[in-house]
């Protein structure tokens, strides 16, 4: 992928630029290549898929086809090295800065999806969920950290732009 021809695509240099906070504004999204350094995403893994990792603590979702994708739903920042990186000025520094005001933890969700292989994570509006839980503007922000390579050739995430500034999808869960 040329990251060039995206004006939403950026390199981590180490702090939140103004151009990232203008795509945020403008776009709903922006995206940041290289985030994590390779030592950080060593660390993670080993705390993910440890011998007690978090993703041992997951569930499993079957779709009709047979295809699954295995979930873990943290509620809390912990103290290991996700909470660690989740309250970090890295994440929630970045985080205050795109908002203008204090952010909070809401949840982390591990995902493991093989590639090509592994279901759908299925189009939805994290919003929709927010507002059903009592959080009545799309004032938050979604991270998402893959750990591997994610590309289009082996099913990444898609980013429908700025549509949670235009409707609320409501879900029941």
């Amino acid at each position: 992928m040329d990251t060039k021809t995206f004006e939403h695509d950026f390199e981590w240099e180490g702090r939140l630029t103004d151009q990232m906070k203008e795509s945020f504004t403008e776009n709903g999204f922006f995206i940041v290549r290289n985030f994590l350094d390779a030592e950080e995403i060593e660390n993670v893994w080993k705390v993910v898929n440890g011998p007690n990792g978090i993703l041992k603590h997951g569930y499993m979702t079957y779709e009709e086809n047979g295809r699954r994708i295995q979930r873990t739903l943290c509620n809390y920042p912990g103290n290991d090295v996700t909470g660690i990186l989740a309250r970090s000025d890295k994440v929630a520094g970045s985080c205050e800065k795109l908002l203008g005001s204090e952010v909070y933890h809401w949840c982390s969700m591990f995902v493991n999806k093989e590639a090509n292989l592994g279901g759908e994570h299925v189009w939805h509006q994290d919003y929709g969920y927010w507002y059903n839980d009592g959080v009545l503007y799309p004032e938050m922000v979604t991270v998402w950290m893959p750990l591997d390579k994610c590309r289009r050739e082996n099913s990444c995430k898609q980013v429908v732009f700025v549509l949670f500034y235009i409707a609320r999808g409501s879900f029941m869960y």
